[in-house]
């Protein structure tokens, strides 16, 4: 029960207490929150500078992404002559052993056959075989019987001998071995419009033109001879007969040039040399040795690149042309002409 002597308290003062009271709440919660904003700005701030870290180093990525792809055709046209190099060393190799692993197979056929030949039981059947020229003059004269019987027994006798024989031709046989294909490349100047210039890149030591005349007819001369026969055809067949052919050489590789700037061509270049060269394999030692020859198109720009940066050519590892091992250089057009060969 309230003391009737103690005075009352107002009810306004009670209430504007109420108000401070709210007051006071407010501010400690707007103190609370603002301090919450503070620190999420300065969060935001410190995330902005990273971003904008980040950013410029995104910058920097794209200018080195930038300057790295400027040069990738450059860059390819150099890894692209590097392969090719690298590609025909490896088939000079392969020609060479293939045409080694031929003359020893050779070698071997003509002892065997000679152990055959001294037999005195085959002797006997070669000089019976060998006498049969004498013999088959005079068969006309004799009664037809006779001369089937003698027919008959020489065919039995050559029968016998075909193991000899063959071995005596000299055809080589088949190689016992998994077959490869070795590249001929092709390329026309310019890659696009008239063509000036038709170049052939063999897997062949330029060194071959040099010792043309004295070098055994193995597969690399084999391969020379014939696509330089090619291209004196292809020369006709385009009606540019007298097209020169210039004999040069790319990084130590037997290189054909066929110059045909000064003529109308008839037909499509490529394409009838592609089936030229496509002949250069029918030789029976290139069967024989499993070899099968691809002709392959290239820009000219592959086989001659363009100058570049030495830094670009040790990054890529890349040859420089002149750092090649090429003992002679060979600049001679001869007019569709071997040296000393009449084909």
């Amino acid at each position: 029960m309230m003391d009737p002597l103690q005075p009352s308290t107002p009810g306004l003062l009670a209430a504007l207490k109420s108000v401070s009271t709210w007051r006071e709440t407010q501010e400690e919660q707007a103190a609370t929150q603002l301090a919450e904003v503070d620190a999420e700005e300065l969060r935001l701030r410190d995330a902005i500078a990273e971003l904008r870290k980040q950013t410029a180093s995104l910058e920097g990525l794209r200018e080195q992404i930038r300057l790295r792809t400027a040069d990738l055709d450059q860059k390819e046209i150099l890894r692209s002559h590097q392969a090719l190099m690298d590609s025909l060393r490896a088939d000079r190799h392969l020609l060479q052993e293939r045409a080694g692993k031929l003359l020893e197979q050779s070698e071997t056929d003509r002892r065997r056959a000679q152990a055959m030949l001294d037999d005195p039981e085959l002797a006997e059947v070669v000089r019976e075989y060998e006498g049969f020229a004498k013999v088959e003059e005079g068969l006309s004269k004799l009664p037809p019987s006779y001369r089937k019987a003698i027919q008959e027994h020489h065919s039995a006798v050559k029968r016998r001998l075909r193991p000899i024989l063959e071995l005596l031709e000299g055809a080589a046989r088949p190689l016992e071995i998994h077959t490869q294909a070795v590249s001929l490349v092709a390329s026309v100047d310019p890659a696009v419009g008239r063509a000036q210039a038709l170049a052939l890149v063999l897997p062949v030591d330029s060194e071959l033109y040099y010792d043309w005349a004295e070098r055994p007819d193995d597969l690399s001369s084999q391969l020379a001879y014939r696509v330089v026969a090619a291209a004196s055809e292809l020369a006709r067949r385009l009606g540019a007969p007298d097209a020169p052919i210039t004999f040069t050489s790319v990084d130590g590789n037997l290189t054909i040039q066929l110059w045909l700037a000064d003529h109308e061509l008839e037909g499509d270049l490529q394409e009838t040399a592609t089936a030229l060269l496509g002949l250069c394999a029918d030789a029976p030692d290139f069967g024989a040795a499993k070899i099968e020859i691809y002709p392959l198109w290239l820009p000219p720009s592959v086989l001659s690149p363009p100058e570049s940066d030495g830094n670009l050519r040790g990054e890529l590892g890349v040859t420089h042309p002149a750092d090649s091992q090429e003992s002679r250089n060979i600049d001679v057009t001869l007019n569709a002409q071997l040296p000393d060969s009449e084909s």
